[in-house]
């Protein structure tokens, strides 16, 4: 079926494909799922901030008074997703909140719905297996949020809160 790519990058396509549904499967249970708990032993609260570095990290614990588990880190589509910060706050325990905008380093956007169409050999498609490659080789559970408020004007590829579909965003999502 697909002679002409290597095992590593159908390995790496399936694995990508399969946190992709494993993702919306969860986010799909979530939408029916019971009302959330209250906190205890059990089941704690997660304390969270931005976790840009280590420092800001050990800032954010040190006024908070006590660890703190979540940690929000914003990049940009084809920057590179951990650094050695992302690293030590992985060794450390610590849970990472990744938020992946659909715009480049250089600010220029990536439309949802180029996204969703996507196919093997675009650059689209390559830097989403670079994704992958990149999460699956963290070696932590990381979340991941696709275009944090897609709503807001800042974050919409098009440039206006209007232009951009919401069925574009799902289709870019999935």
């Amino acid at each position: 079926m697909f002679s002409h790519v290597s095992a590593f990058d159908r390995r790496t396509r399936a694995a990508a494909t399969t946190a992709t549904l494993l993702v919306a499967g969860l986010a799909a249970s979530g939408l029916a799922a019971a009302p959330a708990q209250a906190a205890s032993v059990d089941n704690p609260i997660m304390v969270g901030a931005v976790g840009a570095g280590k420092q800001m990290i050990l800032d954010h614990e040190a006024v908070v008074g006590e660890r703190v588990n979540g940690l929000r880190v914003y990049k940009m589509w084809d920057s590179w997703l951990f650094n050695k910060d992302h690293q030590w706050a992985r060794d450390t325990g610590h849970t990472l909140f990744l938020s992946i905008r659909s715009a480049r380093m250089d600010k220029s956007p990536i439309k949802w719905n180029a996204i969703a169409a996507a196919q093997p050999g675009d650059r689209l498609y390559d830097d989403m297996l670079n994704q992958a490659r990149q999460i699956k080789n963290f070696g932590a559970k990381v979340y991941i949020v696709f275009n944090h408020e897609p709503e807001a004007a800042q974050a919409d590829p098009m440039g206006s809160s209007l232009a951009a579909k919401p069925a574009e965003y799902v289709a870019a999502w999935r």
